[in-house]
């Protein structure tokens, strides 16, 4: 039987001490949690480092904090759109209130619609968050064996607004971690995209206004402007299929903005074994499952064990 990995370091908890407690600032607060967790347990960090140095590079390979792929780029991905479309029409079919859906009172857009224990109920989506195609570039841009760190099928309605999310900012759980942004139907600009800026222009902006590392700060497009031309933002418009791995702790992103009409997105998450805040929205995978014998050991560790 395949051993849970031990977690005895809780990130978020010891975070939390660490600014209430002892008013230390995030960026030193960071540090201290991810080599306390280094130390905790040494085998299983340098286990991570040394499986990743045999993962072979592919066709997929994330420079510049991103790497876009087209609709037929990753084999498989058609039969995970089909599924994917199929659990969207039978959630939205059976109650398309976004109130059901909201995570936080107020935030119409963005709504998990499939999230947590409720993949269980499809090993080809677990299965599909594991596979090479989509695990090797992760690793290859990492340089360890990730976490798995959760995954959702997100809706977002037609909305009217550009606050929060839907404006410029970057994700502060890590320096670096990757999300996988799959299109599940046709995406143009009247869908609110996806959109983004490459990892060196974002940290040229950040550069000049003295951003501080983990701020969460949520920045106006005339402000990020003024700096960078807007012509270099990129956006996730294309086919069902379509998307693009991106480090969102690297590339200032933003999505969901001024709708007209609905999109939906299947979102994977992948962090350090190091991180210092943890995904609040975890799966915790049973190595009971039938397909769990059948996988590697880097698939097996990406999914919590050794």
């Amino acid at each position: 039987m395949e051993k849970k990995v031990f977690q005895p370091i809780q990130g978020r908890s010891l975070a939390h001490i660490m600014k209430k407690k002892l008013g230390l600032p995030k960026k030193g607060s960071y540090a201290l949690i991810r080599m306390c967790k280094q130390i905790a347990n040494p085998r299983q960090f340098f286990l991570r480092k040394s499986l990743a140095n045999n993962v072979k590079k592919g066709n997929q390979v994330i420079k510049e904090g991103y790497k876009t792929f087209k609709e037929n780029d990753i084999p498989g991905i058609a039969n995970i759109i089909h599924l994917c479309q199929k659990i969207t029409e039978n959630k939205l079919t059976n109650n398309k209130n976004p109130k059901i859906y909201q995570r936080n009172v107020g935030k119409d857009f963005l709504l998990p619609i499939l999230g947590g224990k409720e993949f269980l109920d499809y090993p080809d989506l677990i299965q599909f968050i594991v596979s090479n195609d989509i695990l090797n570039p992760v690793v290859n841009y990492l340089g360890t064996v990730p976490i798995f760190a959760g995954a959702n099928i997100f809706w977002s309605p037609a909305n009217q607004t550009a606050t929060s999310s839907q404006l410029f900012h970057l994700d502060t759980e890590d320096y670096t971690q990757i999300k996988v942004f799959i299109n599940i139907c046709d995406v143009s600009e009247e869908n609110g995209p996806f959109a983004f800026l490459p990892a060196n222009l974002s940290q040229k902006f950040l550069k000049k206004i003295n951003y501080s590392e983990y701020d969460s700060r949520r920045f106006q497009d005339d402000e990020i402007f003024s700096h960078i031309d807007s012509q270099n933002v990129i956006k996730l418009i294309g086919k069902a299929g379509s998307g693009a791995f991106v480090d969102t702790a690297q590339c200032l992103h933003y999505g969901s903005r001024l709708n007209k009409y609905d999109r939906i997105i299947l979102m994977l998450q992948y962090q350090r074994f190091d991180t210092p805040l943890e995904s609040v929205a975890s799966i915790d995978i049973p190595s009971h499952a039938p397909f769990f014998a059948s996988m590697t050991n880097i698939q097996k560790l990406t999914l919590g064990y050794i």
